[in-house]
């Protein structure tokens, strides 16, 4: 806690020590590449929020229940004072920050980034993964994968070729086929400016019109 109570019922402040280093390198390099001009299109109440969630999975990889703690002990809560990092207020933040519109905006100026920042338009297709039984969101199906039956949604992931930078990424429903992934998300990295010339997918990938794309692209 920041605060100690005193006799009377009054708070005091504390004076603590906080990790300084890695959330100052942090800001200082997402301002340095000028990815705050992505990460700001997606329109927030709170964009501190965002910020300090950013911050706080790539220095602690805790669950959302420690962001709180962990939030008042670092750097991080001087570089952004208005984050609101009780875990009830962040199940509130992922509603705002996954709308479609915010997807849109972001994937439009993460990608345009991403070509003029490497000047590689080539990207690879990632099989699909699936997320299983534990997780319930509304495009949670029934899934037969492997000879296996699970309760799932899909993940499906694309990252640049020269990099490996993440690219674009698509939630499916679990029941939706392998096959009818590659051409689809080929049009969609089309219309974004990327190409995919790699696919590493497994034997669900695998159907006539599919192998004729990829050995024709």
């Amino acid at each position: 806690p920041l605060f100690t109570p005193l006799l009377d019922h009054r708070l005091k402040k504390r004076n603590v020590i906080i990790s300084f280093g890695g959330s100052y390198f942090l800001h200082q390099l997402i301002n340095a590449i000028e990815y705050n001009i992505v990460l700001n299109t997606i329109a927030l109440k709170n964009p501190d929020t965002m910020y300090a969630l950013l911050q706080f999975y790539i220095l602690s990889g805790c669950a959302d229940n420690h962001a709180l703690e962990w939030y008042q002990n670092y750097f991080t809560r001087f570089l952004y004072p208005r984050a609101n990092m009780a875990s009830q207020r962040i199940s509130d933040f992922y509603v705002s920050f996954g709308s479609s519109n915010n997807r849109r905006a972001f994937f439009l100026k993460h990608i345009k980034y991403l070509v003029s920042a490497t000047e590689d338009e080539y990207a690879i297709l990632i099989d699909s993964t699936g997320c299983q039984n534990a997780c319930k969101v509304p495009i949670t199906k029934v899934s037969k994968h492997n000879n296996e039956t699970n309760i799932e949604f899909r993940v499906v992931l694309v990252v640049q070729r020269a990099t490996g930078l993440p690219v674009y990424y698509e939630i499916i429903p679990g029941n939706v086929v392998d096959s009818s992934t590659i051409a689809r998300i080929t049009r969609i990295m089309a219309q974004y400016g990327f190409r995919i010339t790699q696919i590493f997918g497994d034997a669900g990938y695998s159907c006539p019109a599919n192998l004729e794309k990829v050995i024709l692209c």
